[in-house]
């Protein structure tokens, strides 16, 4: 289990998925000086790409762990739950399969849309929860 753990860890924790380390080893070196900046491990903008990436990864994981919430509280049909399928099952295919973290990019991909109705869903719970505490709306009503 250790193995599996950390090759998920691997995979899904990085969040350049890997494209400096493998566009370095077939690509020439930027011209523009910026983007090699950005691009090299020792270069002065590294740094805050991989954190802006990092944030990024953050505010896309959460999204999709709220769409999670909403569609299983909200029953929601099938159809609307295959991207999630196709998500979760992308997932254990590479822990299976592959072992490179540029695998997970087209699941990342889909993982956007998925964020984006959960972070939705997640603003209208808290707009629901402010009007139930003002008085305006019961519990049981919807919004």
């Amino acid at each position: 289990m250790p193995f599996f753990k950390e090759k998920l860890l691997v995979q899904w924790n990085d969040p350049t998925l890997t494209c400096f380390m493998e566009n370095r080893s077939f690509m020439p070196e930027p011209d523009i000086p910026a983007i090699r900046e950005i691009m090299s491990d020792e270069g002065k903008y590294y740094g805050m790409a991989v954190e802006l990436m990092n944030q990024y990864q953050l505010l896309i994981y959460l999204g999709v762990l709220f769409y999670c919430i909403s569609a299983f509280r909200c029953r929601e049909p099938f159809y609307q739950l295959l991207p999630l399928i196709v998500v979760f099952g992308g997932c254990l295919f590479t822990l299976i399969w592959e072992a490179m973290a540029r695998y997970v990019f087209p699941y990342f991909i889909y993982m956007v849309p998925l964020s984006a109705i959960g972070w939705g869903y997640m603003v209208l719970l808290l707009r629901k929860v402010r009007l139930i505490k003002r008085g305006t709306v019961k519990a049981g009503e919807p919004v």
